[in-house]
């Protein structure tokens, strides 16, 4: 379990989620991405649409993907290509250590 520094206290949350079906699996799975984003200090929207959009080329000048990062930082899309595009970015930024 992960502890994190809030208010000069670590603190140790975690919440578990069973989906009931496959859309409730990619909204618990949009949430845990953003959730890591702003663990890695992403906190405002447009530092998080920019970091997409310097590793995925694909969100640079394209209004309507741009657009869909937008609306993914408010929980409104959860379409299982963003949610793969978005995991492939946090896997660079996080690389696992051997």
């Amino acid at each position: 379990m992960m502890k994190r520094l809030v208010n000069n206290k670590y603190m140790k949350k975690s919440i578990c989620i069973t989906p009931a079906d496959e859309n409730m699996e990619g909204w618990a799975m949009a949430v845990k991405l953003l959730n890591d984003f702003k663990l890695l200090e992403f906190n405002k929207r447009e530092d998080f649409v920019a970091i997409i959009a310097k590793y995925n080329t694909a969100y640079q000048y394209d209004f309507k993907n741009i657009q869909q990062l937008h609306r993914f930082w408010a929980i409104r899309d959860n379409s299982p290509a963003l949610l793969r595009d978005i995991e492939a970015v946090l896997n660079i930024l996080t690389p696992t250590k051997k």
